[in-house]
């Protein structure tokens, strides 16, 4: 991110976070809903370092995280996830809307995230392959950031999925 009052001006940050976390999941009609609640520890590392960033060092705290997602034979897609932890107030949420067309899916998404140095908004479109239970997934679209995580800039996840 950028700090002028840095020299070089510019500060690069490493990030690196586990969970650990127990949950439950419950199978209603048309969707599965999952909540969990665990530890949370991150560890963030600024080059240059800066006195200004909040975040700077290991921080452990509590996470709590819902889910709610279509099961794999409704007629259309949709999910609801979001998580927050007390370590250095982290957010995270995102909605899916999909098309199905047998096992895969097409359709928009929104996520917001952030914590005490940044709040981010991405609005794109998501693909995904869903078999049994496990899922194959990637999108891409636009990120809007404010604070120290970094530009405005276009954005692409990748991930796997694994319902139990």
């Amino acid at each position: 991110y950028d700090n002028p009052g840095l020299a070089p001006g510019v500060v690069d940050g490493d990030q690196i976070e586990f969970d650990v976390s127990i949950g439950y999941q419950w199978f209603l009609e048309a969707v599965r809903f999952s909540l969990y609640g665990g530890l949370n520890v991150q560890d963030h590392n600024h080059s240059p370092f800066d006195p200004g960033n909040s975040t700077e060092g290991s921080e452990a705290g509590f996470k709590a995280q819902a889910e709610l997602e279509s099961l794999p034979d409704t007629p259309f897609y949709y999910s609801v996830m979001g998580s927050y932890s007390t370590a250095n107030d982290t957010y995270w949420a995102r909605g899916r809307l999909g098309a199905k067309y047998q096992q895969f899916t097409v359709g928009p998404e929104v996520l917001v995230s952030g914590n005490n140095e940044y709040d981010g908004a991405r609005a794109g479109v998501f693909g995904m392959y869903q078999q049994d239970n496990w899922s194959i997934s990637a999108s891409v679209g636009y990120a809007d950031v404010n604070g120290t995580q970094g530009d405005d800039s276009l954005y692409g996840s990748f991930s796997i999925g694994i319902a139990y």
